[in-house]
């Protein structure tokens, strides 16, 4: 489960990298507009662009940003991001979706490391609550966080193609664990708050 955290930790990582991306991506665009165009056989070469609507409000900025991520964000009709498609520095696409408020509520990615697909939604408060996360084994887990984002519940499917479920205290210690095994016998554990076995069904 540590593991399943830290993949959704490097999603949020990447969606406040975007987020400061988008200012220094506008003011380059004022420097591009001045000296930075190119149009070489009829192309247009430049690091950003900006798109504005009938009454001058920004709609959409495309561009790279000083850390290398290429992206395209997209505003609302008051001029308020909305959603944030990029590629970031190493290689890895995301995909987020902002809230009126400007919290992020949605987002996905596909690790550079490893290729594992991963979806996660978060609350008004722009903690995470929900996500999906298929694994480069093909295990697949559907985990659910507190309001403190500490991971309570993981509902999945292993390695080995066993369903299990597994639930968390508030410090995110597993302490109970159903299993479903190879021959579809369930096996239940559960745990004391250091993660010690304190009973087991069926004991052998």
């Amino acid at each position: 489960m540590d593991e399943l955290t830290n993949r959704l930790d490097r999603l949020e990582r990447s969606n406040r990298r975007l987020k400061g991306a988008v200012a220094m991506l506008s003011l380059a665009f004022v420097a591009l507009t001045a000296v930075g165009w190119k149009s070489p056989d009829g192309t247009v070469e430049a690091q950003c662009f900006t798109v504005l609507d009938k009454d001058g409000t920004k709609r959409a900025v495309f561009g790279v940003s000083p850390e290398g991520a290429c992206g395209l964000w997209l505003h609302d009709p008051n001029g308020k991001q909305r959603a944030r498609l990029a590629v970031g520095g190493d290689g890895s696409p995301c995909l987020w979706l902002v809230d009126a408020e400007g919290k992020s509520r949605a987002g996905m990615t596909v690790a550079a490391a490893d290729g594992s697909p991963v979806f996660a939604l978060l609350d008004a408060g722009g903690v995470k609550r929900a996500a999906l996360v298929v694994g480069k084994g093909g295990s697949a887990v559907l985990l659910f966080h507190d309001a403190a984002g500490k991971l309570r519940a993981a509902l999945g499917m292993n390695d080995a193609e066993q369903p299990n479920f597994v639930l968390g205290d508030a410090v995110g210690k597993s302490r109970a664990i159903l299993v479903l095994g190879a021959d579809g016998s369930p096996h239940l554990t559960l745990h004391d708050p250091n993660e010690a076995v304190i009973w087991s069904a069926p004991t052998k």
